[in-house]
């Protein structure tokens, strides 16, 4: 199965894009791109892999080999996200929206 590396450099090809391309779109320095190239065992983090998805249109799975069928990019809706948490989970993201609703109704006061 494919990993990041090869699904990587198989996109760019593709796209006829250059490290460097992809640098200046997702503002991941060209040196991090350049070692995900060369380094089958580099892994970017998950907000990176988003942006590189994300620039080429492609699911991070299949960008991450996970998954052979290639699909458009799909970025879930705050919604989506939320029902797949646990209960705790649902509760701290509530109580996070809560504390941001007041404080930007203080600062809509002043």
């Amino acid at each position: 199965m494919a990993n990041f590396c090869d699904r990587l450099r198989q996109i760019m090809d593709e796209a006829g894009v250059k490290a460097a391309d992809i640098s200046r779109a997702t503002k991941i320095s060209t040196s991090a791109i350049s070692k995900y190239l060369s380094d089958e065992k580099k892994q970017p983090s998950g907000p990176y892999v988003l942006k590189i998805a994300k620039y080429f249109n492609v699911t991070s799975e299949w960008l991450y080999g996970a998954i052979d069928e290639r699909k458009p990019f799909y970025e879930p809706s705050i919604a989506d996200l939320y029902e797949k948490l646990s209960t705790l989970g649902k509760k701290e993201v509530y109580d996070f929206a809560s504390y941001l609703l007041q404080k930007e109704s203080r600062e809509v006061e002043k």
